[in-house]
């Protein structure tokens, strides 16, 4: 990730595979510049749910979850 020098930054999150987000979170945590952490949870799978919920109890920033449609993108 680029560091940036100003403002608040908000990342999302999109890979919900336990060891990928895993590590996402391990960044996202130690940041200054990350304030906000969108989850896009239109990206999770089923079967992630579970594992990906007790990893996002980790995340030490504030969340906005969005759900988007495949023609929003």
């Amino acid at each position: 990730m680029k560091k940036i020098l100003y403002g608040d930054v908000c990342v999302p999150i999109v890979d919900f595979e336990k060891h990928e987000l895993a590590k996402q979170i391990e960044i996202i945590n130690t940041s200054r510049e990350i304030k906000w952490v969108e989850l896009r949870i239109d990206f999770l799978k089923n079967e992630e749910i579970q594992d990906s919920l007790d990893l996002l109890k980790t995340l030490k920033k504030q969340i906005i979850i969005t759900n988007r449609s495949s023609l929003e993108g």
